[in-house]
């Protein structure tokens, strides 16, 4: 299940393709195939460059000659797991309180006190992700 042989459809057509490869199932329709194959190649070219990206960091860290290691996204997460982490939506505000938005609902003034910044953001642009 490559994801350029992967693709939204209404079961009726799923059904029909099959295991089939979505270019001998569209080969009587080249317009369409030109539109799905262009936009099932876009994800790969943004992880293609995102990798890129990575493995040239990389270099540039080994090169310092300091020691160097590197682990899974599997591995990152675990460790953020372990380490009690939280990953989520932080509300900061000047008086030094904080609100966090769990899964479990929104804890409000949260001191500074009880917590650790890991990364900052520039206040326009902001990451989002689930906490498990």
């Amino acid at each position: 299940n490559s994801i350029t042989n992967l693709t939204l459809s209404c079961e009726k057509c799923n059904t029909k393709k099959g295991t089939k490869d979505i270019k001998d199932f569209l080969k009587k329709d080249p317009s369409k195939l030109e539109k799905i194959l262009k936009q099932a190649k876009r994800p790969l070219a943004d992880a293609a460059a995102v990798n890129t990206t990575r493995l040239a960091l990389l270099e540039v860290f080994k090169a310092t000659e300091l020691p160097v290691e590197t682990g899974s996204g599997g591995l990152t997460k675990f460790n953020r797991n372990w380490i009690g982490a939280y990953i989520g939506r932080v509300a900061v505000r000047t008086s030094g309180s904080f609100n966090i938005s769990t899964v479990f609902g929104l804890i409000q003034g949260i001191s500074y006190k009880y917590c650790k910044s890991i990364h900052k953001k520039d206040g326009y642009e902001y990451g989002k992700s689930k906490i498990c």
